[in-house]
């Protein structure tokens, strides 16, 4: 996990069940007060309200009409931020083309890893 590296890590579910199920699961597994656990933090937040430009890597689970919402705010990162998509890929119709602002790096299984393309800068 990110957070045994140092990383600290922002978990966002709108499912207030699967916040508390994470929260379990880290306390399980880390501890109550180790540096890992206190790294890591879930929260109920509006994706909408989020600064992504915070982030190196973000982790989603991204349907696509998600990813057209919140595709403004994922074109305001960082240079060097990478986008790890489980399950669905980006959308390249509707706010988010994948062409013009991520391109695909690899892909294994169900997990899509984009980098920024040299377009937008």
């Amino acid at each position: 996990m990110a957070t045994q590296k140092g990383y600290q890590a922002l978990g966002v579910e709108i499912n207030p069940t699967l916040i508390i199920i994470s929260e379990l699961k880290k306390m399980r597994q880390f501890g109550l007060f180790t540096s890992s656990s206190m790294n890591c933090e879930f929260r109920s937040t509006n994706l909408l309200s989020l600064d992504y430009s915070k982030f190196d890597v973000l982790f989603m689970f991204g349907v696509k009409p998600l990813l057209q919402v919140i595709g403004p705010q994922l074109i305001k990162t960082d240079p060097n931020t990478l986008l790890l998509l489980y399950r669905f890929k980006l959308p390249r119709e509707g706010r988010l083309i994948s062409d013009e602002f991520f391109e695909e790096v690899e892909r294994k299984g169900e997990l899509t890893l984009y980098s920024r393309t040299s377009k937008m800068e």
